[in-house]
């Protein structure tokens, strides 16, 4: 039996993801104000942010690979109190303009012996766990 869990993320939360996470690295950061961001599905999944400056008259684009917007959103996940399961598997897609970070938890794992809590001074021998005494 597996579990799916599926959160999405709308450009801005993605952007915003990226951009903290590059700031708590030190990975550089072109300079200038983010005029647009856009998800784009070619070549694999990412993230083209376009950079523009008082300076120049162009724009400058910054492209995030996939693999560093899934690293970026589960960091955001994980600083906004988002459960992450350590044991899934984690995708992106992108579904309706927005990046959907896409987790999958499989249970066919073997079963965990499932206890009774003692009583406030009772005592818990093998044979009282298994039911036998």
């Amino acid at each position: 039996m597996k579990e799916l869990r599926c959160l999405v993320f709308s450009e801005t939360e993605a952007t915003a993801a990226v951009l903290a996470r590059r700031r708590r690295v030190n990975i550089p950061v072109p300079a200038g104000q983010i005029r647009r961001a856009r998800l784009v599905d070619d070549d694999g999944l990412a993230l083209v942010l376009g950079f523009t400056d008082d300076d120049s008259e162009g724009e400058r684009q910054l492209r995030i690979d996939e693999q560093e917007i899934l690293t970026s959103l589960i960091n955001y996940c994980i600083a906004k109190k988002i459960p992450m399961p350590v044991q899934s598997e984690r995708t992106l897609r992108l579904i309706g303009g927005a990046v959907a970070l896409m987790i999958t938890m499989n249970f066919n794992k073997p079963g965990r012996l499932v206890t009774q809590r003692a009583a406030p001074g009772d005592t818990v021998t093998p044979d009282r766990v298994l039911g036998r005494g």
